[in-house]
């Protein structure tokens, strides 16, 4: 199955990582290292905290692109982000990215 070592290569970088590198669920690994005894870095506060000052940094920008009627990708090209971080910053900051309801493209 799994070795002590192949996890151990990706202690630093956490379970998701690990499970995308090994090809398994992150429940399987982790069960498996606790199994093997092996820990996982995890995010501390500081860093949470970190990340989060990011996104409130980006909410203004985020929504004006989408007042401009841009879509996620192009909002993400933009500003050199990912669509989650993107998803996450306009949920915690009420940011409508929905541009699709608005334009009129739906398909009904």
């Amino acid at each position: 199955m799994i070795s002590r070592e192949s996890l151990e290569t990706y202690a630093d970088a956490g379970v998701v990582a690990a499970a995308r590198g090994l090809h398994f669920s992150t429940r399987t690994i982790n069960r498996l290292a606790e199994q093997l005894g092996v820990e996982f870095k995890t995010h501390t506060p500081q860093q949470l905290e970190r990340r989060q000052q990011q996104r409130d940094r980006l909410a203004p920008a985020i929504a004006e692109l989408a007042a401009q009627g841009l879509s996620q990708r192009e909002i993400c090209e933009r500003l050199g982000i990912t669509r989650a971080i993107l998803r996450r910053t306009a949920e915690e900051h009420w940011i409508d990215i929905n541009n699709r309801a608005q334009s009129g493209d739906r398909h009904d």
